[in-house]
């Protein structure tokens, strides 16, 4: 998901439910009341406060990202972002700004009985994900792969240099077969090696010259 760092460890405490909600701090006895602090009566859980509150759920509809929040309540965080993968990406990226959005405005009316007008609140969402589009365009421009062929001849070292050819095999599973050609820079052959090797253990005593 194109999204900033910050919405992604949004999402991840999301998650990982460690995002601290009345209910997780009333559980951790930090507090008395779990009820929501926008008043609608109900638990607040992580489910709750970004998507089954009546303010928030009305909000998820104004920003067009109501199908990002589908799903009961008692749904992990994690099948919920799972499901999200049949969701277009411009309204996945927008929806994941909302929800983090979301926790601003609750963290806003916790700390500071303050709360942002719904139509503000939905015009910056949209401005933030807009800006966040274009800055990954400037940044990361599409670049074109390039395919290089190995060489078909073997192309000498400069003077007084010793060039190393090795490769590798795999015939059998958890072992590996090591090969290694040294040539002077007028192709006289200095070493062969080769020698079968374990792949998490190195014998050298193994190879033979």
């Amino acid at each position: 998901m194109d999204t900033s760092p910050k919405v992604r460890h949004f999402l991840w405490r999301l998650c990982s439910k460690s995002l601290p909600v009345r209910r997780l701090l009333k559980r951790r006895h930090m507090i008395e009341d779990d009820l929501c602090p926008w008043g609608c009566g109900e638990s607040e859980t992580s489910y709750h406060a970004i998507f089954g509150c009546p303010r928030m759920s009305s909000l998820w509809s104004a920003a067009g990202c109501e199908e990002m929040c589908v799903g009961p309540a008692v749904e992990s965080f994690c099948e919920l972002i799972v499901k999200w993968r049949d969701i277009e990406p411009h309204v996945k990226v927008k929806g994941a700004f909302f929800g983090m959005g979301d926790w601003g405005e609750h963290n806003s009316l916790v700390f500071n009985n303050k709360s942002t007008p719904h139509n503000c609140l939905l015009a910056q969402v949209a401005r933030l994900a807009e800006e966040h589009g274009e800055y990954l365009a400037k940044i990361y421009k599409p670049c074109v792969a390039t395919v290089s062929s190995s060489p078909r001849h073997w192309t000498t070292p400069h003077a007084g240099l010793v060039k190393l050819n090795v490769d590798a095999s795999l015939p059998v599973d958890g072992w590996v077969g090591l090969g290694v050609v040294a040539r002077h820079s007028n192709g006289d052959v200095l070493l062969i090696c080769c020698c079968p090797t374990c792949l998490c253990l190195l014998d050298t005593k193994n190879c033979r010259g």
